[in-house]
């Protein structure tokens, strides 16, 4: 009697241990489901304090005005002027790609070219537009984790340096060299003067002046050439500038 007593705690006392062993691994992973979602929202967060606007919803409600349904006017006359030599087959990144139509102009100028947005609604309508043959990344370019260093061989900035909060540029310019392999190359168009909102508000677009430029960039890079482009969208005709820089080792 004594041995079949002992056996029934035995029992007893595995099958509460099976209990307990089932509700600590179902509230592990409640912990790790919450603490994931925290840090999503952390991450979340952190970008939209980066970031003016919320880039999804303006695509979601389609409230772009800044796409000019149109290749930048100055990338098409840098590309269109032979000025410069970029080997075919060569790597190019376009941050903050929106529908993708500067990365299809570096496409049809052979580059092998990679969109990154934040926004999967725009990148949705870019792989619409312009198909798989460009790789459409999403991603925020300031988080150097996204990729491995020395990626891509050329950068074209346009419309991703104007829409982040001017405090993170220096952000920028440390994502812009991570990207980069040594001797890279990054072609800008920047705003020195952007359009006035209708809402009067600073930005963005965020101005920036080519003396700020240069400190931002003039560690990290060497400047070759900078210039007004003649050819500009009738809004920002004189208002942009072209710099041209080459990253160093």
């Amino acid at each position: 009697m004594r041995s079949a007593s002992l056996e029934h705690l035995m029992l007893q006392a595995r099958e509460q241990w099976y209990r307990l062993r089932t509700h600590i691994r179902l509230l592990r992973g409640s912990v790790i489901k919450s603490l994931t979602w925290i840090a999503g929202s952390i991450r979340d967060e952190d970008v939209e304090n980066r970031m003016a606007v919320n880039w999804e919803q303006s695509y979601r409600e389609q409230d772009t005005p800044w796409d000019l349904g149109e290749a930048s006017p100055p990338l098409i006359e840098v590309l269109n002027s032979g000025e410069i030599k970029l080997p075919m087959g060569e790597t190019a990144l376009v941050p903050g790609c929106g529908y993708g139509h500067d990365a299809e102009a570096l496409r049809r100028f052979g580059l092998e070219v990679t969109g990154l947005d934040l926004a999967p609604t725009a990148l949705k309508a870019a792989e619409k537009l312009y198909g798989e043959a460009i790789r459409w990344m999403e991603g925020d370019f300031l988080d150097t984790s996204v990729t491995p260093e020395n990626s891509v061989d050329m950068i074209f900035e346009h419309t991703c340096f104007c829409a982040i909060n001017p405090e993170q540029r220096r952000n920028y310019v440390t994502s812009a060299k991570h990207w980069l392999v040594p001797g890279g190359f990054l072609l800008g168009v920047f705003f020195t003067d952007p359009p006035p909102r209708e809402d009067g508000a600073a930005g963005p677009p965020f101005g920036v002046s080519l003396d700020e430029l240069h400190g931002l960039f003039g560690e990290s890079f060497t400047i070759t050439r900078s210039r007004s482009p003649d050819r500009s969208h009738p809004d920002r005709l004189g208002r942009e500038v072209i710099i041209e820089m080459i990253r160093n080792s």
